[in-house]
Order: C-alpha cells, then sequence, then structure tokens
C-alpha cells in the first residue's frame, strides 16, 4: 500500500511539476502521460483522485494566476498582450476564464489594482484559499 501511495505521489509531484513548466507554451494530455511514463487515461484519473482537479484545470488555474500579477505589476501590457504570454491564443477567451476564475475581468481587476482598491488582492486570496489559483 505504501508503494501505491509513494507511486501515486511521485506521479502526482511529476505532472504538477511539468504542468507548471509547460502551462505558458502548452502541452498534450500525450506529452504529460509519455513524460511521467503512464497513459493518459490512468494519469488523468490518477491526478483527479489525489489532486481533486484535472490537469486541465491546473493549467488554467497556473496560466490565471500568472495573468493576475502580469496585471498588477505590468499596468500598461495589454491584456491581451497579458492573454498571449501567459498561453492563451485567443483573448477573448483568456478573458472569459479570467472571470470564471477571479469573479472580475482582467480590465475590472487591473482598474481595481490602480484605484489602489484592496478588493484584487482580497480576490485573488480568496480564489487561491477555494483552490481556483496558486499564490
Amino acid at each position: 500500500m505504501g508503494t501505491s501511495t509513494q507511486c501515486s505521489k511521485s506521479l502526482i509531484t511529476r505532472a504538477t511539476e511539468f504542468v507548471e513548466r509547460n502551462a505558458r507554451i502548452g502541452f498534450t494530455l500525450d506529452e504529460i502521460a509519455a513524460y511521467v511514463g503512464v497513459n493518459k487515461y490512468y494519469l488523468c484519473r490518477r491526478f483527479k483522485e489525489k489532486a481533486g482537479i484535472t490537469i486541465l484545470s491546473l493549467r488554467d488555474i497556473i496560466r490565471i494566476d500568472q495573468a493576475a500579477w502580469k496585471l498588477i505589476r505590468n499596468l500598461d501590457m495589454e491584456v491581451k498582450e497579458v492573454a498571449y504570454e501567459v498561453g492563451y491564443r485567443n483573448p477573448s477567451y483568456f478573458c472569459l476564464r479570467f472571470r470564471q476564475k477571479l469573479g472580475l475581468s482582467p480590465g475590472e481587476f487591473r482598474r481595481s489594482c490602480r484605484e489602489g482598491s484592496p478588493f484584487a488582492v482580497l480576490e485573488i486570496s480568496k480564489c487561491a484559499s477555494e483552490g481556483n489559483i496558486l499564490i
């Protein structure tokens, strides 16, 4: 039993590291499965069981987290540039996913940061505690 748990943890750890390194450039489930040495169906099932989210959800969480910080740190960067930089090919889809995860559009999020509103930071913290983004 210990070996199975260790194997799962190692599998989840390796898969998570792969996603963190490649979230921006993208990947297929076949690529990540090959990297960790299992088939994609087994990987997806074990990852969901152990992590509580899908691999693609983790990718989105990482991308939105990176985007939120870029929006805060780079106030002159256009939203579409942020979208491209964190790995989204379609800025409209990025805006949709951002709003789904944080409850604000990227523009609203940025405005609240510019205005010195603590809402943006509180929203990131709230989402992080719910497992929607990483900080």
